[in-house]
């Protein structure tokens, strides 16, 4: 799961089915942060970079004991532990990144539900300005995109939590068809799109982590992507303590509940054995997402050949293993993907 900070929004995905799944915390929402007591869930970061060796270790830096005191609290807060899920990565991204991400992509495309207006939008300044956006389809850039999803005033808190997820599903699909040299560009010039803006404890250098998330987003299918959220809607026994919110436990495991299900994964990851959930699955993602990024590649760049479409095994009847290897007579067939080895006459 990913967790942003000031935004929050819990992310699952599953790299094998492309499958992907929002829930919305509302940042009123009223928690246990260890070390602070109850507060809303929105101070845990604050509190977590203010005190990194007394939460953690002696050289945990401010950011990390702050994306970690986030990642621990909203693990509480959902009783994720106890069904045998974690946050396992971070993700930070103040409002100037995120802005310049949409820009990266060439904006996103936004269909607005209907007219709105905030005559009280706050800017950089202290200041506050009016900002409108007409109903229907229309093109946003990473300010205008921004903006849509940060505003409130025109409803409630609620409402901007499914402007932010509409948003996200909108950079979502621009992501899936920017073409290679876009991507190329974005990569290459990170650093001075990006630094200082985004913060993330995901190993992207790791080659397993980079081919599942690249073969996430190609099986993706933006319409399908789930999204949920923590509100009077899908909880309906809540208690509002000034701007706290403070809600229903029960309530609060069926909104998890529906969450995990939509990704696609069970409610209760202990029902999983650690052969089936551990081995297998993770086997199966690396290979098909690898190769699902090859065969889209290979359609990018018009290169004809398949990878994966042919699966053969040989087998071998003199009991040394691994003759077949070693034998060099071999007899190549008119497929590229089919070989036979000529073998002993014991064989």
């Amino acid at each position: 799961g990913v967790q942003t900070c000031a935004l929050p929004i819990l992310v699952r995905v599953q790299p094998n089915t492309g499958k992907l799944s929002l829930l919305s915390i509302p940042r009123d929402s009223r928690v246990s942060i260890r070390g602070r007591g109850d507060s809303k869930i929105n101070a845990a970061y604050a509190y977590g970079y203010m005190n990194p060796q007394a939460l953690y270790t002696n050289d945990a830096s401010q950011h990390e004991a702050g994306l970690a005191l986030v990642a621990e609290t909203v693990e509480d807060f959902l009783m994720l532990r106890s069904r045998g899920y974690r946050v396992d990565y971070m993700l930070e991204i103040n409002f100037s990144g995120f802005a310049k991400l949409v820009d990266a992509f060439g904006g996103v495309e936004v269909d607005v539900p209907a007219y709105i207006v905030d005559a009280a939008y706050p800017t950089a300044d202290y200041g506050v300005m009016r900002v409108e956006f007409q109903p229907g389809v229309q093109r946003m850039t990473g300010d205008q995109a921004l903006i849509y999803a940060r505003t409130r005033h025109p409803d409630n808190d609620f409402g901007r939590i499914k402007r932010q997820q509409q948003v996200a599903q909108a950079l979502v699909n621009a992501m899936q068809q920017a073409q290679p040299a876009q991507w190329w560009y974005v990569i290459q010039n990170a650093p001075q799109l990006f630094g200082g803006s985004v913060r993330t404890t995901m190993p992207l250098l790791s080659p397993v982590l980079t081919t599942a998330l690249l073969g996430t987003m190609v099986r993706m299918d933006v319409a399908q992507i789930a999204t949920s959220q923590i509100s009077p809607t899908t909880i309906t026994r809540y208690t509002a303590d000034g701007t706290d919110l403070l809600w229903d436990s029960n309530g609060l495991q069926n909104v998890v509940d529906t969450w995990l299900v939509q990704a696609g994964v069970l409610s209760d990851a202990t029902q999983y054995s650690v052969q089936d959930d551990v081995v297998a699955q993770v086997r199966q993602a690396i290979s098909e997402t690898q190769r699902t990024v090859i065969n889209t590649l290979r359609a990018q760049f018009g290169w004809e050949a398949d990878e994966g479409v042919a699966r053969i095994q040989v087998f071998n009847g003199s009991q040394i293993p691994g003759l077949a290897r070693r034998d060099r007579k071999s007899t190549r067939l008119n497929s590229s993907h089919e070989w036979i080895s000529r073998m002993p006459s014991s064989a």
